[in-house]
């Protein structure tokens, strides 16, 4: 049986209007989902970048 986890996509608190806060505030969500934009789809992300 597979289950879903409800996540949220978060931009950085430099480019999204919303808060990680505010995230924290709705109901069911398990998780955040960032992103780098500068690192090409299919490379690995550095984990430098990564912990930033």
């Amino acid at each position: 049986m597979f289950f879903m986890k409800m996540t949220f996509r978060w931009f950085g608190e430099n480019d999204d209007s919303v808060t990680l806060d505010q995230i924290r505030q709705i109901p069911a969500v398990k998780g955040v989902v960032g992103f780098l934009p500068d690192i090409p789809a299919g490379e690995l992300w550095p984990m430098e970048r990564i912990l930033e």
